[in-house]
């Protein structure tokens, strides 16, 4: 029995997190009038999702 996870299969999960919350970061900056630094919206997304 192999223990840890496959380095492909969390390759790809780390990408999809990270491309997911950088691009609906970027829709709601944009959608918000961009009035706030994007990394505001980054911050804020990332932190909603490790929650």
């Amino acid at each position: 029995m192999q223990q840890g996870n496959d380095p492909l299969r969390t390759a790809v999960e780390v990408r999809s997190l990270v491309f997911g919350v950088y691009f609906t970061s970027l829709e709601q900056w944009h959608s918000g009038g961009r009035r706030n630094s994007f990394d505001t919206y980054f911050s804020q997304a990332l932190a909603l999702e490790k929650s």
